[in-house]
């Protein structure tokens, strides 16, 4: 901006300007005009950089669901162990290592649920801060699962679980359902692309842990991985041996089988009903 032109001699003049911190730098133009006369020169004044700005983010674009390093080169800036770094909502930073005064790696996580297109990228250095729109995006990633509803079950139990996933496109009649650990799918119906209900059986011989779940159409396979929990079933009586008995009979051996019990010889005390209790003699 010119603040104000002098005119020293018809040949010769003065100009006071201001240099806005946003002017691009490089070479600019001049031109003097006077009524119907124009003076021009071409490259006239240099314009010298001296505020930061982030040159190059490498690399420019991560996918969504995607953890990874990326390297931002920048001018003018003064990058230190306290510089922090904004990628936008859904971009977590998960650390800042400066390289260098005007270089640094951070290492980042888009999550599955990010929004795509080019993100503001901010880092601050004490009062410096640097910020540019149009060099990183985040990028349409693989298909995962998101959550399990319920994410966990008992042995020996069956239950509706509600997937949801992220950038599936499940389908009834072709998206197939695996659990792991000998857990079985007995069907599945799909609510729409990125949502199904799975019904699954534990067995009571499944062991007590995590497992991986993987939803699969056609070659799109989405996962996670230890997202479903199996817990120790409930104490009951699986098999009564024999299943009967008759009036009068006195002395009767009944073997009772339990799962997920835990008899005592001595402790443990069968109920057959009114006036029908007994220890248990032993435990099958």
């Amino acid at each position: 901006m010119i603040n104000n032109l002098t005119i020293l001699s018809p040949t010769l003049a003065a100009a006071n300007v201001t240099i806005s911190t946003y002017a691009t730098p490089g070479f600019v133009s001049l031109t003097m005009t006077t009524l119907g006369e124009v003076a021009y020169k071409d490259n006239a004044f240099t314009i010298t950089q001296t505020q930061p700005q982030i040159l190059f983010i490498n690399p420019a674009s991560v996918v969504q669901g995607a953890t990874t390093n990326v390297t931002i080169t920048a001018l003018f800036t003064a990058f230190d162990n306290t510089t922090t770094a904004s990628f936008g909502p859904g971009v977590t930073v998960n650390t800042v290592t400066p390289l260098s005064a005007t270089s640094l790696k951070v290492n980042l996580t888009v999550q599955p649920t990010a929004a795509l297109g080019f993100r503001n990228v901010s880092l601050t250095t004490g009062a410096q801060n640097v910020a540019v729109t149009n060099l990183f995006q985040v990028s349409q990633g693989p298909a995962g699962i998101l959550s399990l509803n319920p994410a966990t079950g008992a042995q020996n139990q069956q239950y509706t679980i509600t997937v949801t996933g992220s950038q599936t496109n499940f389908r009834n009649g072709v998206t197939t359902a695996a659990f792991g650990g000998g857990i079985q799918v007995i069907g599945i119906s799909v609510i729409d692309l990125p949502h199904a209900g799975v019904q699954i059986s534990i067995p009571n011989n499944t062991p007590v842990g995590n497992y991986n779940v993987a939803l699969t159409t056609g070659g799109e396979v989405a996962s996670i991985l230890g997202g479903f929990n199996v817990t120790s079933g409930s104490a009951f009586i699986a098999t009564v041996d024999p299943p009967t008995g008759h009036q009068g009979d006195t002395n009767l051996n009944v073997a009772l089988t339990g799962l997920f019990m835990t008899w005592v010889n001595g402790t443990s005390v069968a109920n057959f009903g009114p006036g029908h209790n007994g220890q248990l003699s032993d435990c099958l």
